[in-house]
């Protein structure tokens, strides 16, 4: 004698766990952080130390290494080579610097990520046995688990980063033809 047994069904506290799973990895994707971008020598201050290696790029596209011996809101001292070299906000195109990526965007990400899976997961045993709303606790710890993989993942990430950058409009068109061993050098800046 064959027995009809209840079929399963999913069983989702008012429709809410996929709502708010959804709703975190938007605002995760959207919450993205960028590192920040000095438009100034002022600004540029809070983001440098003296002893930061950097790499400068003037206004006719020369680009310097060196590390930085002093900063101010006018001037940046750079000791390239041995030789201190000033040079000044206006002749200054764009400075990078060797930097990790920030961390809170990996922790975004692999939170939203986390969760997601949390909610699949919470989804798939509810699908398959009798579960409680009380046991919606897997999303957050998936959650959390994935945030700490993503803040793991970007500390491992390293690289040039800008920190400076000049404002769109205050370097002038130059060009310049120089002379070298193997040629001539043509240099348009914008």
């Amino acid at each position: 004698m064959l027995t009809n047994s209840p079929a399963r069904r999913w069983f989702l506290p008012s429709g809410s766990v996929l709502v708010v799973a959804a709703w975190l990895a938007v605002t995760a994707s959207s919450a993205h952080a960028q590192p920040a971008v000095a438009q100034s020598f002022e600004q540029l201050q809070v983001l440098l130390a003296v002893g930061n290696s950097v790499k400068l790029t003037d206004g006719a596209g020369d680009r310097s290494k060196g590390h930085v011996v002093a900063i101010s809101a006018e001037r940046l001292i750079v000791d390239i080579g041995g030789k201190k070299t000033t040079f000044l906000e206006r002749d200054v195109a764009e400075i990078t610097r060797r930097g990790g990526d920030p961390l809170n965007n990996g922790a975004w990400w692999g939170f939203a990520v986390g969760s997601g899976f949390g909610t699949a997961a919470y989804a798939a045993w509810c699908a398959t046995a009798t579960c409680s709303s009380s046991e919606v606790w897997i999303i957050p710890i998936y959650g959390a688990m994935g945030a700490g993989i993503g803040v793991g993942i970007d500390a491992l990430i390293r690289g040039q980063r800008a920190v400076y950058r000049a404002p769109m409009g205050r370097l002038t068109t130059s060009v310049s033809v120089t002379p070298r061993r193997t040629g001539i050098g043509l240099s348009i800046a914008f």
